[in-house]
């Protein structure tokens, strides 16, 4: 081990240490996803893979646990102190137990691709006194990464946009527990609640959330593109349905004005009576006064 010690303590994000670990996830990310889309033929086998996967990644976090409590942990040390532990557990629970493709598994896989890509490129872990708690950090960290990769290498989970509203509700629940676990538990700063996400940066935990579901966003719009055709995509139905609905509300004003339209014709019947029978009155008026006038110019007629 005291090699190890020499090589990784001390040292700092995108040295030797971070870069080896770096390389070594990419190698073996690569090599287990072509192994599971090669060779693992049937459904069954691909699904077999995914759940060893999970169950490796499951135990790497129970065992992180003993590590980093100097194997002496207590049951409140197994209770998930932040957004990556608590992703820890939950990723390959998820995995284990959810059906294939369901939202709950999208965002379970998603929330974890991010805290694990977050720590694994950010180097946040790199250096620690203890080479033990680094190794099982990037160990698990990195295994959260790979598992989602390999959930949507194989289509056991798509990230289509129908299933982010569900990442938003996960999200907004382990916000819920951050409070409940700093103010009952005493933790200090679980989920990142009172501190950003990294040290000298803006990551607040909400910035970082709002942050999430726009990549989510995105990546999701990505994955359509490229794997469904253009009238099955996410973006193609939400424009038809904004179509639609300008259709319908343009039926409806065209519409209302026929319906007043109508209500005035219906209207201009009653007038019209009223109107021929002041015309009518006009018109026997002026004919009284032409005779009145013709009897006046006619005087010789009357006495004879």
């Amino acid at each position: 081990m005291g090699w190890l010690k020499d090589f990784f303590v001390g040292s700092s994000a995108f040295e030797g240490p971070h870069i080896l670990i770096i390389a070594l996830w990419a190698i073996t990310t690569t090599l287990l996803i072509l192994f599971t889309c090669l060779f693992a033929k049937t459904e069954k086998s691909r699904v077999l893979v995914i759940k060893i996967t999970a169950g490796v990644l499951l135990l790497a976090t129970i065992l992180s646990r003993f590590i980093y409590n100097v194997w002496t942990p207590s049951i409140l040390d197994f209770l998930p102190s932040s957004f990556c532990s608590t992703m820890g557990f939950i990723t390959p629970l998820f995995v284990l137990f959810c059906k294939k493709d369901s939202k709950n598994l999208y965002y379970a896989l998603f929330a974890g691709f991010m805290g694990g890509l977050i720590t694994l490129f950010s180097g946040d872990d790199i250096g620690q006194e203890r080479v033990q708690n680094t190794l099982i950090s990037y160990f698990y960290h990195s295994l959260m990464v790979t598992l989602a990769m390999l959930c949507v290498a194989v289509k056991y989970s798509k990230p289509t946009l129908n299933k982010v509203p569900r990442l938003s509700v996960g999200l907004s629940i382990m916000v819920v527990y951050g409070v409940f676990s700093n103010q009952v538990f005493g933790y200090s700063n679980n989920m990142f609640l009172n501190s950003p996400l990294l040290e000298g940066t803006p990551l607040t935990w909400w910035l970082t959330g709002i942050l999430i579901m726009i990549i989510a966003i995105i990546v999701s719009l990505i994955y359509e593109a490229i794997t469904l055709k253009w009238h099955e995509q996410s973006l193609y139905k939400c424009y038809c349905v904004c179509v639609n609905y300008f259709k319908s509300f343009k039926i409806k004003i065209i519409n209302k004005n026929q319906k007043q339209i109508s209500e005035e014709e219906q209207v201009q019947p009653q007038e019209l009576p009223i109107e021929k029978e002041e015309q009518k009155t006009d018109e026997k008026e002026l004919k009284k006064r032409k005779n009145n006038k013709k009897d006046e110019d006619n005087p010789k007629d009357q006495n004879i």
